[in-house]
């Protein structure tokens, strides 16, 4: 038996489905279009219209489901404003808080019979989230879970989004993760460092484009490099700041090219610009530089590319992990 629990137009298990036609195959999708299936018609399946998000219809789900299947396909949903965090709960009752996608694979463990497979894809950025750095660590541990495949941001034709294919084995019989949580890494704040954004609109900012006396350099996302620098009246400016720090574009796609170290004794920065703070800054700075691939994963956003103060905070929590 097969199923795929968050199914949608049922493009991605009917092939499957297909080639293993003596298998049942069990549907699932809160929309109510599944039930018009007609390439399903001569395959042997069972169609529901639960809501996989809601504790109550996964538990009427549960219970609609006679016998477990060996083999679990998702391609669940991804995005959700915010970086909101998402409770799941493994089959031993133990909860979690993790991405709306890594949710659906966690609670999905519960349908799966005790030798079965879970075939799940996944954002790319997924194994270097904090977010579900926790989460992912009990997967790995407990059932074995594996990337085995990476897709780029055009396999999919109604989605630009670079995702991998991840395999999940199911839970031993007798495992629970009482026994495993001990190992895991802890959650630790980086203290001496500081993250700020810039308040002051460019469309309403009055600058020159020579400095003059009183004047302090205001940077923008266009003139990180020292091209191009506009100044302020040092009276005019909402929040005067202090180098050496970090600073890098708010808004946009980062590159280690956009990452500066502005040097300036007084400067003053628009509202897409973000300034770090350190005691250490070399090193913090060297950090952010060999790890701009996962900074780039924590910028989202359905148009214009943004990150969030809490997020880069969790960036850098995360890459001062990383040995």
């Amino acid at each position: 038996m097969i199923a795929d629990l968050a199914c949608g137009l049922g493009d991605l298990i009917y092939p499957l489905a297909a080639y293993f036609s003596n298998s049942k195959v069990i549907l699932n999708d809160i929309d109510d279009s599944v039930n018009d299936f007609h390439s399903f018609k001569n395959i042997d399946s069972i169609i529901f219209n639960y809501n996989f998000e809601c504790s109550l219809e996964r538990g009427l789900l549960r219970q609609s489901i006679s016998t477990k299947p060996n083999l679990i396909l998702l391609n669940p949903p991804y995005s959700c404003r915010g970086g909101k965090y998402y409770l799941a709960t493994f089959p031993d009752g133990y909860e979690v808080k993790c991405s709306r996608s890594l949710m659906y694979v966690i609670e999905s463990l519960s349908f799966l019979n005790t030798d079965g497979i879970i075939f799940a894809i996944l954002p790319a950025g997924i194994e270097n989230s904090l977010r579900d750095r926790h989460a992912l660590d009990l997967l790995k541990t407990l059932c074995s879970a594996n990337p085995i495949a990476k897709y780029n941001n055009r396999a999919f034709p109604d989605a630009r989004v670079e995702t991998t294919l991840w395999e999940f084995k199911a839970i031993r019989e007798n495992e629970t993760i009482s026994s495993e949580i001990e190992s895991l890494p802890e959650f630790n704040d980086i203290s001496g460092i500081k993250v700020v954004r810039g308040t002051m609109q460019m469309h309403t900012t009055k600058f020159i484009l020579k400095r003059s006396k009183g004047h302090i350099p205001f940077i923008h996302t266009d003139n990180l490099k020292r091209k191009n620098r506009r100044y302020i009246n040092k009276n005019h400016a909402k929040k005067i700041r202090m180098g050496p720090c970090i600073l890098l574009p708010r808004v946009g796609r980062i590159t280690p090219s956009d990452i500066i170290i502005c040097t300036d004794k007084e400067f003053a920065i628009s509202d897409c610009i973000i300034a770090i703070e350190s005691t250490d800054i070399e090193n913090l700075y060297q950090r952010i530089l060999n790890n701009t691939a996962i900074l780039a994963d924590y910028y989202g956003g359905s148009c214009a590319k943004y990150i969030t103060l809490n997020l880069m905070r969790k960036f850098i929590d995360e890459i001062h992990r990383i040995p």
